[in-house]
This record gives C-alpha cells, structure tokens and sequence, in this order.
C-alpha cells in the first residue's frame, strides 16, 4: 500500500493528517519538557535532603560515629549518586528530547504549509482547467444551434419562394453562423485536447509526485517518533542501575555496621580512667569533735557536670517542614460584590466607580491567587515525602480553584451590573476615568508572543487563544507556562504554542 496508489484524490485527508500528527508531535515535545522540569526538581530535592543531613543534622552530631556514621555516609552519598543521574537526566531530556522534537516540528510544519499549498494549487489549476472546458463547450453548442436555425430559414424561405433577396440575406446569415460554430467547435476539441492532458498529468504524474512527499513526510515523522522513543527507553534502563548501585553500596555499608567495634570505640574516646572506691570503714562515737558523716574517699575527680547530661533529653529545634500553600491575599468570601440596597441613593457616577473600584480589585485578587496557587503546585514533587503536608497542601490547592472560579463569577456579575447601567450613564454624560488614572496598572510587558498553534485551556487559570493570535507577556516561568494578555483576557499559555516576535 501507498500513498500515490491508494489516496489518489485524498488531498483533503492529508491536509488534516498532516496538521494533527504535527500537534501530537508537539504536545511529546511538551511532554518531555515537563518531564525535565520534574526530574530536575526531584534532583534538587534529594540534593537539598542529603545536604541538609550530612552538614547540619546526621553527620554533624557529635553521637554520629563509628561504623553506623560510616554507613549514613555511604547512604548519603547513594542517594546523592541517585540525585546526580535524575538531573542529568533532566538535562538530557531537554538536549535530546524535547528541543530536537520541538526543532523538528518547526522543520516539518515549514514542509506541511508547503505540500498543502502545492496540492492546493494543483486542484486549482484543473478546476480552472476544467471550467474552460464547460464554457467551451457551451459556446460550440450554441453557435451550432444558431447555425441549425439559420440553414433552417433558409430551407423554409426558399420552399415559401420567397424573393431572392431575402433568400439571399439568409443565406449569408447562415453562413456567418456556419462559420462561428465551425471555430467554436475548433476551439471545443482544442480546449478538450488540453483538459485531457492537463487531467491525466494531474492523476498520473502531479498527484502521486506529491502524494509521495506526503508519505515521505509521514515516515520520517515516525522514523524521527521512533527513534526519539528507542533512546528514551534506553536513557529510562539507565536509571535503575544506578539507584540498584546505590542500594547496593547502602546495603553493603550497613552489613559493616558492628555494634562491638562502635561500643569500644566510643568507650575509648570516653574512658574516665576512675576505679570502685574502697569499702566505708565504720567510725565509732568519739565526742563532739566527731564528724556528723562519714568521708566518702574518691581517688578520681566526678566528672559531675558530664555525667549529669549522660541520658538527659536534648532539646531539638523545631521541625520547620518545607511551607505549604498560603494566599499573600486575603479573600473575603463573604463579601458581597456589586451593588446593594445600600447603593439605591447613590448617582450613576458613584456606582459606575464603586464597581470599576471593585473590577480592579477582583483582578488584582485573581491574579494573585493563581500566582500563588501555581506556585504551590510546584511544591507537590517536594512534599512527596511527606504525607500529611502534600495532603494538606492539594486540599489548599483545590481550596483556591473554587476562590478562582468564585472571584471570576464575582466580576461577571459586577461587570454585568455596569453594562445595566451604561444607558443611564450616557445620559448623565458620565465619563469613566482614563486608562492612566485607573487604580491598577496592568504588569509591564517583558516581550510579545504570537500563537504558533490553537490552544484550549483546561482551568480557568490558562488563557485560550487561536493561532496568529497576538499576545504580551507578562512573567515569565521555568516551567514553561507563561502569564500573557491578549486583547484584555489574561491568563497562563504554554511556551511552546507561541514564538516571540
């Protein structure tokens, strides 16, 4: 099976194909990216964990010794190994995944624009083709009408015996006819002649040249799949190996953990050198002068102010885990947004203000809420260590959705409060203030975008947007999600669905 044989006349097919299996290309190259960013995180955070351990916690206490230090120490640096390969990974990811993936598409999209405008053009050309093809055949078969009608005056006028001029006069307007209709059935077989070329050199030569690119541009969009997927299969072999050494080097550290060599060593560093006291001799009365207690006799001196520490709790610092989700905002749930019965004696310019005031203060609430909100979700791969916190901290997370889609539905009843009053504003030849007295100024922007592709989001915190669709950014973020502004509606787009401009 091929292309040229078996989708002869599916151009249409092809265009559609050829736009998907580009987007699909797209979202791998989007999935390797976040892949990156994840392991790159993870990374980071066993990094910090081992740190933190060997430096401040378990291999700076002075009661960490001995072969059970020893073996921590191993530990430490297999998971520090670990750490080491997933950010290397990471790296690897981004080098050999996710930008090749990404350049690719950008190759194959320049060729996808140009297959489709040749097939195009292509049909074009035999359609018009074609067209002239009707149109002279529609004029020889009029003019051979007009011509059959004027030999037929004639025949009639001469078996009327009509007078000789006029038979004359018909006859010479038959010939005219007769000679229009002989170069319109020229024209006819002409225009036929070149249809059937140009038909059979757009099915059997044009057609199928093209359709082999297009098969040509499928395989070496799955060859590129493939081996894109062979590689990241053997990357993702690599990685059990090395945690499997590192479990192996742990395992062996702690088979050399021997509790007599750490019990003499630490005796040693600790010997007190002092002996049992000899037995109490018994004193008998012996008058006034007798001392009230015995004397106790120590040939050693008490090592008191040490040995009282010996069992007692140690005071450890608090245990500050790694925040979780707080809003900077404070959100009033309660309030009540857009005008009430208190409003009634207000003039139109009051309540105009009092909810453009309001406008710009659920903005500024949104905006920060989804700022923090998104960072809190980049904690989740940090916390995953710890149950309690993750739990706590996607509860936050959800927590704020509802206060995201709450403040959303808050200005849309605020703003349909103002489009209820616009009437009466123009009357009272209100005014709204102008952009550079508003209360918020919108962020800078960093650079503008424009969309490479369509995009729909899947929260409200992302923006939808078409492709060629122009757009300012306005922060920017490692992970890939930028924060942007198109003609007034804000919200998060991802990286790789929009080139700079």
């Amino acid at each position: 099976m091929g292309f040229a044989t078996d989708l002869l006349g599916g151009y249409e097919v092809l265009y559609k194909r050829t736009e998907g299996v580009l987007k699909v290309s797209n979202e791998m190259a989007a999935f390797f990216r976040k892949l990156s960013v994840a392991e790159a995180e993870y990374a980071k955070a066993l990094i910090k964990l081992t740190k933190g351990f060997s430096t401040d916690r378990l291999l700076a206490n002075p009661h960490a010794d001995g072969t059970v230090k020893d073996a921590w120490a191993v530990i430490l640096q297999s998971v520090e190994s670990v750490a080491n390969k997933h950010d290397s990974f990471s790296q690897q990811l981004m080098k050999e995944f996710s930008t090749p993936m990404t350049d690719f598409v950008k190759d194959k999209e320049i060729v996808r624009k140009r297959l489709t405008a040749e097939g195009l053009k292509q049909t074009k050309d035999m359609k018009t083709q074609m067209d002239n093809l009707a149109r002279a055949k529609s004029n020889y078969m009029a003019k051979s009408r007009e011509a059959e009608t004027a030999q037929a005056a004639v025949t009639k006028e001469q078996s009327t015996g009509a007078n000789v001029k006029k038979i004359s006069q018909l006859q010479q307007k038959s010939q005219q006819a007769s000679e229009k209709a002989t170069g319109a059935d020229q024209e006819y077989q002409d225009v036929l002649r070149q249809t059937n070329t140009k038909q059979n050199d757009f099915w059997m030569t044009e057609m199928p040249n093209l359709l082999n690119e297009f098969q040509q541009f499928e395989e070496e969009r799955i060859s590129f799949t493939k081996n894109i997927l062979v590689r990241y299969g053997s990357m993702t072999l690599e990685l059990p190996a090395v945690v499997q050494n590192a479990a192996d080097n742990g395992a062996a550290a702690a088979e050399k953990v021997d509790h007599n060599s750490d019990i003499s060593g630490f005796v040693q560093v600790n010997k007190t050198g002092a002996t049992p006291p000899p037995p109490i001799d018994y004193q008998s009365y012996d008058g006034a002068n007798t001392p009230s207690s015995p004397s106790i006799i120590n040939n050693s001196a008490s090592p008191s102010s040490s040995s009282a520490s010996i069992g007692s709790p140690s005071t450890t610092p608090a245990n500050n885990k790694f925040g979780a989700y707080r809003p900077s905002v404070a959100v009033t749930v309660n309030k009540e947004w857009g005008l009430t019965a208190k409003d009634s004696n207000l003039s139109t310019e009051q309540k105009l203000q009092k909810l453009e005031s309001q406008i710009m203060e659920i903005d500024l609430l949104i905006k920060s809420e989804t700022g923090q909100r998104n960072g809190a979700e980049k904690l989740l791969q940090m916390l995953a260590s710890d149950a309690a916190a993750l739990k706590k901290t996607e509860a936050e997370i959800a927590e704020a959705d509802k206060r995201i889609v709450d403040l959303n539905t808050a200005r849309k009843t605020v703003q349909n409060q103002m489009t209820a009053l616009a009437p009466a504003a123009a009357q009272d030849n209100y005014q709204a203030p102008a952009q550079e007295e508003a209360a918020y100024a919108e962020p800078p922007t960093l650079f503008r975008v424009r969309g490479l592709f369509d995009y729909t989001a899947t929260c409200d915190t992302e923006l939808s947007f078409k492709e060629g669709d122009m757009m300012n950014i306005t922060e920017q973020d490692e992970s890939g999600w930028w924060y942007a502004n198109c003609d007034g509606r804000v919200g998060f787009v991802p990286q790789n669905y929009v080139e700079k401009i």
